[in-house]
C-alpha cells in the first residue's frame, strides 16, 4: 500500500518557494508505508480522540491543531485501517502546529529514518493539559512502533527559546547543552506537517499577520560554552550513531573555529531560499566538507563522505541497467562521481549491514578517532575563549560516565561492537589459535574461519583467553551450540572453552543499556559469573586417591598430602550497573584468595548485593567445587554487608596448609597469612596502631615498673594475652605473647569489645575448621585472653573480659 503525500492544508506561498515544496514532496514519496501512514495520519490522531484509534485517554479534554481539516483520502485511510467513520474532530484548538526536524525530506532521509516530531502548544495550557497531551503522545509513539516506524514527539512552546530556556525534551536531545543549535537545525531543516507556517521563514515582501504563524523568535549568536556543551552531546549520541554524530560535531567544529563570527547554517540556508534551492542536508555536507579542506584533514573528509553514504543509505549498486533511479540516487550519483569513489567501494559501503565483525571494528575505531579528534579541537578552542562547560552538574556526570563506558578502554575491559553490527555475525565454529605479539608476549587469537596460509583471519586477540571468550559471547558472535575449533595438541580444552561460552552467553548475550539513576552513582557490580578450572584443572591429580577421599568434609583449598587447592584456577567476568563488562585471570593455589580480594573491593558495603552464576568446568568434582564456592562468595557477601566505617571484618581460610585472614575493610578486602594472635591483632588495626618504645610504654602516671610487674605476673607460655586500658586519646594496648614478651600499643578510635569480638570468631573458625579438614597447622589454636586494666585510687586492677564472653559470640 503507498500513498501520495501532501503537505497538510499549509499555504506555502508566502514563505518557501515552489523549488522547496517540490522538492520535499519529492524525497517524501520514497517513505515507507509504515513512514508515509505516520505522515497522513498523525495530525488526525491529534486532533481526535476515538477508542479504536491509537492515543485514545479517558476524559481527555483538549482540542485539535490549528488551520487543520481531514481530507477524503484521510478519511478513506482511517475507515480502511481501523474501522472507523462518521468521527468528529476535537472542537477546541489546543495545538498551534506540528514539525518535523532532521533528515526527513531531504537527501539524508532513509528508510531506517525515524521522526523527530515538535508538537507546538499555547502558553495557556495547564501543567495537567501538557500532562494528558504527553500520554496521548506516548500512546501514538506505541502505535508506530508497531507498524515498524520510530517516533518521537516532544511537546515545546514558542516561550521557551524566547526566554532563553529549554524544558529537557527528552534523551534524544541534551536539554540546557545545545539551546540555540537546536533551534539552528530546526530553522533549516523542519517541515510543517499541519498547523501554523513558521514565521521565520517567510519570504514575503508585505507585512503579514504574525498571530497566523508559529514564531520561536531569531537565532541570537550562540554563546561559546553551548559548543562545548553540544560537542560532548554529540559524543555521547555517538556511542549508537556514530556516522550521524560525527556529521553534526565536525559542523560544531567549524562553527566555533569561526567563533565569534559564526554564520550558523540556518542562515545560509535562509539565505539561499529566495535566490535558489538547496537542500538542507547537502548545504551541511558542503559545509563540513570546505571546513575539512581548509584544515587540510583528508582523512576526516574521506570518513564523512563514507559516513554521509552510510546515513542516506542511497544502495547505488543495487541499481540495475534498466533501473530508474530516485531523487536521491541521482543526486548520490553525482557527489560519488565527484568523491571519486570505486565501485567496490560503493558496494563494500552498501553492504555495511553485512560487514564483518573485523571491518565493523575498523570502521569504529576511525569513527571513534575522528570523534575524539573533534572534542579536542573544540576543547582547545573553548580554552582559547575561557569557556565553563554549559551543562549542570548532573548532566556531565551522565555525558562523562557514558562517553567513558563507550570510548575509554582498560587491561580487563571487553570492548564491543558498535550497536549496528551485533547479533547478525552468529558462527557455529569458532577458532582459536596461539601466537606472539609483536612485544614477544604469548597471545590468543580469535579467527573468522580456520587459518589460511598468508591471510590475517584475525578477528580478536589478548593474551587472556576468558576476554575473547567474554567478547564473542557479549558481542553475541557465538551460538548457544558453537563448537570451538583448536589445534591438535590443545584439542583437550575444546570441551571446557565451550561450556564456558555456553555459560557466558546465557547470562549476558543480552544487550542494554546503563540507565539514568543508574550513571548518577558510582558503579556496582551487578553480575559475576566464575568459572573454575578452564586453564589448570587440579582435580586431574586425583585419579587413584578420588575413590578414597571424603570430598564433603574436605577442605577443597587444602586437600591431599601436598596440601595443595583444588581450585587451581578461577576465570572472573562480571558486569557493572554502567553496563561495562571486565574480566581477569587468577590462577595457583591462592586464586581464591586473590579472587575474593579483587572482587570484594569492587562491592561495597552500602550496594545491593550481585547476581553470582559459579561453574566449575574441570574433570572431576564440578558439582562440590561449584557448590562449596558458591557457599563461601555467599558468607563473604554477608561479611561485606556488615563491614562498617569503623573496625575490620575478618574470615579465616586454610589455603594450601597455610592459614590466611580475609581482612575486610570498609574500602578494600586483603589477604594475609596469620601465624599468630598477635598477627592478627596488628592486622585488624594497621590503620591506628602505634607500637610505643618500651622505655615509654606504660601509663605515666602510675608507677611503669609497677604496671609492668603486675601484668607480667599473668603471664603463662602457650598464648597470648591482651590488657586493655582505657586512655583519654584512646586505648592503651599491653600484649604478653607466647613466649611472654612484652609490648605496648596506641590503639585510636577502636571499639575494644568489636576487636575482641573479630579476634574469638577468627580462631574459633579457624579450629572448627581444622577438625573438620584434619588440617595440622603450625601455629596455636588456643584462644587468647583478654584483660581489661582499672584503677582504684593508687590500686592496679586486672579485670578478665571473660566474665562477659556470653556477649562475645
Amino acid at each position: 500500500m503507498q500513498f501520495s503525500p501532501k503537505i497538510n492544508n499549509i499555504n506555502h506561498d508566502v514563505f518557501l518557494s515552489k523549488q522547496h515544496e517540490t522538492h520535499t514532496l519529492n524525497m517524501l514519496e520514497q517513505l515507507s508505508v509504515a513512514n508515509n501512514l505516520i505522515f497522513k495520519l498523525l495530525p488526525l490522531f491529534l486532533c481526535i480522540n476515538h477508542p479504536k484509534l491509537p492515543g485514545y485517554l479517558i476524559n481527555y479534554r483538549l482540542g485539535k491543531i490549528d488551520q487543520y481539516d481531514d481530507n477524503a483520502e484521510v478519511q478513506d485511510l482511517v475507515k480502511q485501517l481501523f474501522n472507523v467513520e462518521n468521527y468528529q474532530l476535537l472542537p477546541e484548538i489546543s495545538i498551534d502546529g506540528i514539525y518535523t526536524i532532521g533528515s526527513v525530506g531531504s537527501i539524508g532521509q532513509s528508510k531506517k529514518s525515524d521522526w523527530d516530531i515538535w508538537v507546538c502548544l499555547p502558553e495557556s495550557l495547564t501543567e495537567d493539559q501538557k500532562l494528558q497531551l504527553t500520554q496521548k503522545c506516548q500512546g501514538i509513539e506505541h502505535w508506530a512502533q508497531q507498524i515498524g516506524a520510530e517516533l518521537h514527539l516532544f511537546l515545546v512552546t514558542q516561550n521557551q527559546f524566547k526566554h532563553g530556556t529549554q524544558n529537557q525534551l527528552d534523551n534524544e536531545s541534551s536539554g540546557s547543552a545545545q539551546h540555540w543549535l537546536l533551534l539552528d537545525e530546526f530553522y533549516r531543516s523542519a517541515i510543517a506537517i499541519a498547523g501554523k507556517p513558521i514565521l521565520w521563514r517567510a519570504l514575503s515582501p508585505v507585512p503579514i499577520e504574525t498571530d497566523n504563524y508559529i514564531d520561536f523568535g531569531d537565532i541570537p549568536a550562540p554563546p561559546a560554552q553551548e559548543y562545548f556543551g553540544a560537542m560532548l552531546w554529540q559524543l555521547y549520541k555517538g556511542i549508537d550513531s556514530p556516522e550521524k554524530s560525527l556529521l553534526k560535531a565536525l559542523l560544531l567544529e567549524s562553527y566555533f573555529r569561526d567563533f565569534p563570527n559564526s554564520v550558523l547554517l540556518s542562515q545560509q540556508w535562509k539565505s539561499n531560499a529566495s535566490a535558489q534551492f538547496i537542500d538542507h542536508y547537502t548545504l551541511l555536507l558542503n559545509r563540513i566538507s570546505a571546513h575539512l579542506t581548509k584544515l587540510g584533514d583528508p582523512e576526516r573528509l574521506e570518513l564523512v563522505r563514507e559516513c554521509f553514504y552510510l546515513k542516506c543509505t542511497p544502495n547505488l549498486s543495487y541499481l540495475g541497467q534498466n533501473s530508474s533511479p530516485n531523487y536521491q540516487q541521482l543526486q548520490f550519483q553525482e557527489l560519488v562521481k565527484q568523491w571519486q569513489f570505486s565501485p567496490s567501494k560503493i558496494r563494500h559501503l552498501d553492504c555495511a549491514a553485512r560487514w564483518s565483525p573485523v571491518a565493523a571494528q575498523n570502521h569504529h575505531q576511525r569513527l571513534v578517532a575522528a570523534l575524539l579528534k573533534s572534542y579536542h579541537l573544540l576543547k582547545e578552542m573553548a580554552q582559547r575563549h575561557h569557556v565553563n562547560e554549559a551543562l549542570n552538574r548532573q548532566e556531565m556526570a551522565i555525558l562523562s560516565r557514558k562517553l567513558y563506558c563507550a570510548y575509554q578502554s582498560s587491561a580487563t575491559k571487553i570492548t564491543r561492537l558498535p550497536t549496528n553490527a551485533l547479533s547478525i555475525h552468529t558462527k557455529t565454529s569458532l577458532y582459536f589459535r596461539r601466537a606472539l605479539s609483536p612485544q614477544n608476549e604469548k597471545t590468543w587469537l580469535l579467527l573468522d574461519q580456520p587459518p589460511v596460509f598468508g591471510k590475517d583471519c584475525t578477528i580478536a586477540q589478548d593474551k587472556n583467553l576468558i576476554k575473547l571468550l567474554g567478547w564473542a559471547a557479549i558481542n553475541n558472535y557465538c551460538a548457544s551450540n558453537s563448537k570451538i575449533q583448536l589445534p591438535g595438541d590443545i584439542s583437550q580444552w575444546a570441551p571446557k572453552m565451550e561450556r564456558t561460552l555456553a555459560l557466558l552467553s546465557s547470562v549476558f548475550g543480552q544487550t542494554t543499556k546503563a540507565t539514568k539513576n543508574a550513571l548518577v552513582q558510582a558503579s556496582q557490580v551487578d553480575q559475576i559469573v566464575l568459572v573454575l578450572n578452564m586453564r589448570e584443572d587440579a582435580t586431574t591429580k586425583f585419579n587413584g586417591q578420588a575413590l578414597m577421599m571424603n570430598w564433603i568434609k574436605s577442605n577443597i583449598f587444602s586437600i591431599g598430602s601436598d596440601k595443595y587447592s583444588l581450585v587451581s584456577s578461577i576465570d572472573l567476568v562480571y558486569r557493572n550497573s554502567w553496563q561495562e563488562h571486565h574480566c581477569i585471570e587468577f590462577t595457583g593455589d591462592r586464586s581464591i584468595l586473590e579472587c575474593i580480594s579483587f572482587l570484594f573491593s569492587l562491592i561495597s558495603s552500602a550496594s545491593s548485593a550481585p547476581k553470582i552464576k559459579i561453574e566449575c568446568v574441570g574433570k572431576h568434582q564440578r558439582v562440590l567445587l561449584s557448590d562449596k564456592v558458591l557457599f563461601l562468595f555467599k558468607e563473604c557477601l554477608t561479611i561485606r554487608k556488615k563491614s562498617t566505617k569503623k573496625g575490620i571484618k575478618v574470615k579465616s581460610l586454610v589455603v594450601a596448609g597455610k592459614l590466611y585472614g580475609l581482612f575486610f575493610h570498609p574500602e578494600r578486602v586483603e589477604y594475609q597469612a596469620i601465624n599468630s594472635a598477635l598477627d592478627l591483632y596488628k592486622k585488624l588495626n594497621d590503620n591506628s596502631l602505634t607500637l610505643i618504645p618500651n622505655n615509654q610504654g606504660l601509663n605515666q602516671q602510675q608507677n611503669p615498673s609497677k604496671l609492668a610487674q603486675i601484668i607480667t605476673e599473668h603471664a603463662s607460655s602457650g598464648y597470648v594475652q591482651f590488657f586493655l586500658e582505657q586512655l583519654d586519646d584512646g586505648i592503651g594496648v599491653y600484649v604478653l605473647d607466647e613466649n611472654n614478651h612484652l609490648s605496648n600499643y596506641h590503639q585510636d578510635d577502636q571499639n575494644e569489645i568489636e576487636l575482641i569480638k573479630s579476634i574469638y570468631r577468627f580462631y574459633t573458625f579457624t579450629k572448627d575448621q581444622q577438625n573438620i579438614s584434619q588440617e595440622k597447622l603450625d601455629i596455636s589454636f588456643n584462644l587468647p585472653q583478654f584483660s581489661r586494666i582499672t584503677y582504684t585510687g593508687n590500686f592496679i586492677n586486672i579485670e578478665p573480659f571473660d566474665q562477659h564472653s556470653e556477649d562475645l559470640f
